[in-house]
């Protein structure tokens, strides 16, 4: 992972709204700006945890899709929630991919 992570926003297929690979997000194009700040720290989240500094503490190849969405769901959730930006979509995120919890049921 470089210094520097690319955002570019684009057309994508129907029920898809985000991607990342290593050095560069890919969001849905036209989305409101509160979908496309939590969109964007879910996967700068994710980029931290799987190419860049957190990459070091953990083996991405062994964890499962839905581990991979509960952390860049956690790391979105938390730094949203700091200065007040509700997250209308962790909830709906984590139940997706599987992560059930007893208070998201």
């Amino acid at each position: 992972m470089s210094d520097a992570i690319g955002i570019t926003e684009k057309p994508m297929p129907r029920g898809k709204r985000d991607e990342a690979t290593e050095d560069v997000i890919h969001l849905q194009a036209g989305m409101d700006s509160i979908g496309r700040t939590t969109l964007l720290i879910h996967e700068w989240g994710y980029e931290l945890l799987n190419f860049g500094p957190g990459s070091s503490l953990i083996d991405a190849a062994d964890l499962s899709t839905a581990v991979e969405e509960c952390q860049a769901e956690s790391v979105s959730y938390l730094v949203s929630h700091f200065p007040g930006v509700e997250n209308q979509f962790s909830r709906d995120n984590l139940l997706r991919y599987g992560n059930i919890f007893p208070a998201a049921k």
